[in-house]
């Protein structure tokens, strides 16, 4: 599977990490270089994962940023406990280690997870729908999660026509990619516009936040 971003082909980690490189030539450091339609957008989608991991992520629980960035999750979000940003753009490694120096980024290859780490919780702010291979890397980053995942995904009965080159997963893939990974739903959060957020935890030992039993259109029936 591919992916086409700004109208270029996306098919590997290689061609993606070009296609990121010149996009901060031409925007800077900015949502609109991550393929946002504005900075609000931006920002609203990552203060939504950094809402779900306030609620999920207690007790200095480890979180592990597949797809960070410039580590822009870190500005709504202030993790109690250990975390990790993993990019494989130098660029933004670069610039995540300069305004966060007490935290940790490492340069690896996000698509196939290839980061020497393992952690309590995963989240995948964004990155799943401008990934060649969404499911392959969903799966992968659930074989990380020791307690649990966040992500989001577009839907695409709502996705702009502008965006209709991202890739998207519908409900069966998703619990396609999940089945085997020891995880279950305990989450889901429509957002209303053009994507929605999944909560996913172990089924062992790891209880459903108070008020997250899974609803809307991705939900178990």
């Amino acid at each position: 599977m591919a992916v086409a971003l700004a109208g270029t082909l996306v098919q590997n980690s290689r061609e993606l990490v070009a296609l990121y490189k010149n996009q901060i030539r031409r925007l800077g450091f900015t949502g609109r270089a991550m393929f946002y339609a504005s900075e609000d957008a931006h920002s609203d989608k990552l203060r939504t994962h950094a809402k779900a991991l306030d609620r999920h992520a207690v007790g200095g629980a480890a979180v592990l940023d597949l797809g960070c960035g410039y580590g822009e999750l870190l500005r709504p979000y202030c993790p109690p406990g250990p975390y990790v940003g993993v990019d494989m753009v130098p660029e933004f490694v670069a610039e995540a280690r300069r305004r966060y120096p007490a935290r940790e980024f490492i340069l690896g290859d996000v698509l196939s997870v290839h980061a020497p780490v393992r952690s309590d919780w995963v989240v995948l702010a964004g990155v799943l729908s401008s990934v060649p291979e969404p499911a392959a890397l969903l799966s992968a980053a659930a074989g990380v999660a020791r307690a649990g995942l966040v992500f989001d995904i577009t839907l695409t009965e709502r996705l702009p026509v502008e965006f209709k080159e991202l890739n998207r997963l519908s409900r069966a893939e998703v619990l396609q990619a999940l089945e085997t990974t020891g995880l279950e739903i305990v989450e889901v959060e429509d957002i209303g516009s053009s994507w929605i957020l999944f909560v996913c935890a172990r089924r062992e030992g790891v209880p459903r936040a108070i008020g997250s039993a899974p609803k809307g259109p991705y939900a178990e029936p």
